[in-house]
């Protein structure tokens, strides 16, 4: 029953009368896999960083959400820029997206060595497909968009970004804040192919969204930071608020708290940090709307970020050794 709900809210909102299909990025660990949301933070790390994500969400339900991304990301000195790109996987019940991004940065001085301005781009393609069983009574006669029975297809459409990511930096050259504005599928492309018969009742796009993010990280003591951090998102039609808050002990171990506003749901979340260049973390959403009436539908969030060692730091390891 909750498959056939779950299909049908999804094929309404996808092509009713004045539809745009809504596409948030949705995930809990967010402060950890920036460039998915905003091209200007690509290379702002300082380093080669890999970020693999996968999140399954409302688990419980036939069909439900599940996400994964992988990110890279490097920042090129000789021209104060970086470049990355990222796979996207993202399937709710029949409708599956995939998609590839390259991603550019312009990194702009603002204050030297405290406060610098990410300017960037990205385009890539996005391939949207459908694949289900659709079931309603024809008594009144077959929709001429809805199909009837088993369904597939498949549309591939352009998708461009862009973004501002400000950056400040403590004495030791640590982020201490970060404030971020983009906007994704610029372009609006048309998913009117999925359709049935295209070109039946008004356009169906793919919804161009805006994102804000914005973090501080307040030393509370020698081993304890705090780091609260937002995240927004809207198409217009519909919007999205996270608030989090991070609790890092010792730099080693991460401790959070993050709440979805819009009576969505709460999450807590536990990162480690392996090594100098290794860092995992898993987030738990337990859903608070009325999709979990019987209290039994949970999200699960994992994501594992390395950073690649750079050459200067790996040839000083290796001297040290053979003293």
């Amino acid at each position: 029953m909750m498959k056939q709900v779950l299909i049908t809210v999804l094929w309404v909102t996808l092509f009713g009368i004045s539809s745009n299909a809504q596409v948030f990025v949705q995930n809990t660990l967010y402060p950890f896999s920036r460039l998915v949301y905003n091209p200007a933070t690509a290379g702002m790390s300082g380093g080669t960083q890999l970020t693999l994500l996968g999140r399954l969400q409302w688990l419980g339900i036939d069909g439900a959400p599940t996400l994964f991304t992988t990110s890279l990301d490097t920042r090129l000195e000789s021209i104060q820029s970086g470049v990355g790109g990222y796979i996207i996987g993202d399937k709710l019940g029949p409708l599956s997206t995939t998609g590839i991004n390259g991603s550019y940065s312009y990194h702009l001085p603002i204050v030297e060595d405290k406060l610098v301005l990410g300017i960037g781009a990205s385009a890539g393609i996005l391939q949207k497909a459908i694949n289900g069983e659709f079931r309603y009574d024809p008594g009144n006669g077959e929709d001429p968009v809805v199909p009837l029975g088993q369904y597939s297809n498949s549309v591939i459409v352009p998708n461009l970004a862009a973004g501002l990511y400000l950056r400040g930096l403590d004495e030791e050259g640590k982020e201490q804040f970060y404030v971020g504005i983009s906007g994704t599928d610029l372009l609006e492309p048309s998913i009117d192919d999925l359709t049935l018969n295209p070109g039946v009742g008004q356009d169906s796009r793919v919804s161009r969204t805006f994102y804000l993010t914005a973090g501080y990280r307040f030393v509370l003591s020698e081993h304890i930071e705090l780091e609260p951090s937002l995240l927004a998102r809207t198409d217009g039609a519909s919007s999205q608020f996270d608030l989090s808050a991070f609790l890092t002990l010792k730099s080693l171990v991460l401790v959070g708290l993050s709440h979805r506003f819009g009576n969505d749901s709460f999450s807590g979340s536990l990162g480690v940090k392996i090594n100098d260049n290794a860092f995992v973390a898993y987030a738990y959403d337990y859903t608070i709307s009325g999709l979990n009436q019987n209290g039994d539908i949970s999200s699960h969030e994992l994501v594992l970020s390395y950073t690649f060692p750079k050459a200067g730091k790996r040839a000083r390891r290796i001297d040290q050794t053979k003293d």
